[in-house]
């Protein structure tokens, strides 16, 4: 009975195992720029996400130290676009108007 060969053996052509070493270095330099890309590209993007937050958590801050200052409770953001208008009146001429037919 003769052995047949299988093709996970190595193979005794020093040709042939020269060009799978060189094959071999050249997917594991190829492995390693990928990691390190991706890892670069996933530290950026925490990067990013962490100044997002640390700038609204100072900008909350301000807006409530600046409230906390003046006394005054912290304004809904409708009131400060001019939606809303709180006044105080008083009623001058309190006859019924008789045009209300």
């Amino acid at each position: 009975m003769t052995a047949r060969p299988s093709p996970f053996t190595s193979s005794q052509n020093p040709l042939v195992q020269g060009l799978s070493l060189l094959v071999g270095a050249v997917l594991l330099v190829g492995a390693i720029v990928l990691g390190a890309f991706l890892l670069a590209i996933a530290i950026g993007v925490g990067l990013v996400l962490a100044l997002i937050i640390m700038a609204r958590v100072w900008w909350i801050r301000r807006k409530l130290e600046r409230a906390g200052r003046s006394g005054a409770p912290p304004r809904r953001p409708d009131e400060q676009a001019g939606r809303v208008i709180e006044v105080e009146y008083t009623v001058i001429d309190d006859e019924p108007d008789d045009r209300r037919d």
